[in-house]
C-alpha cells in the first residue's frame, strides 16, 4: 500500500457533517501552495489571480491538516509529514517572516507559534499587495 493510499483511508471530520480524507486535505494544501507559488509574480490586475482571502483559506487548510495529523498514530503521521513537508518547503520558498503581523491583522485572528504558516507573508505578488493595502489602509 502506498503512502497516499494509506492517507486516503483516513477520514477526518470537519464539522457540520463534512468529511474529507487525510489524502484530500494534504493534496489540497499542496494544490493551494502550487497556485500561490505560480501567481507570486502576477499583477493584481491579472484576473483571476488569488487574493488575500484565498491566502487565508490556504492557511486555514494548513491548520486543519495540522489538527488532523495530531489525531493520527505515528505511522500515518510519518507518511503525511513527508508529503506535507514538500508543500511546506515550497510555501517557505516564496514567503518571508511576517514581522508586522500583517496576515494576523488582516484575518483579525491570533495564532500560536506552532502554526508557523500564519506568521509568513508572500514576498511578492497580488496577495502581498492586497494584504498590505487593506492593513495599512491604502
Amino acid at each position: 500500500m502506498t503512502g497516499r493510499t494509506t492517507l486516503a483511508g483516513v477520514t477526518v471530520q470537519l464539522g457540520h457533517g463534512r468529511v474529507k480524507t487525510l489524502a484530500e486535505l494534504v493534496d489540497g494544501w499542496a494544490q493551494h501552495v502550487d497556485r500561490l507559488y505560480g501567481e507570486r509574480h502576477s499583477a493584481t490586475e491579472d484576473r483571476p489571480v488569488w487574493g488575500a482571502h484565498d491566502y487565508l483559506g490556504a492557511l486555514h487548510l494548513r491548520t486543519i491538516v495540522a489538527s488532523a495529523l495530531a489525531q493520527q498514530g505515528t505511522a500515518v503521521r510519518k507518511i503525511a509529514d513527508t508529503l506535507v513537508a514538500t508543500a511546506d518547503e515550497q510555501f517557505l520558498s516564496f514567503t518571508e517572516p511576517d514581522l508586522e503581523h500583517v496576515v494576523e491583522r488582516f484575518a483579525d485572528q491570533r495564532h500560536d507559534d506552532p502554526e508557523w504558516w500564519w506568521h509568513r507573508i508572500p514576498a511578492s505578488g497580488p496577495v502581498r499587495i492586497e494584504l498590505l493595502r487593506v492593513v495599512d489602509g491604502v
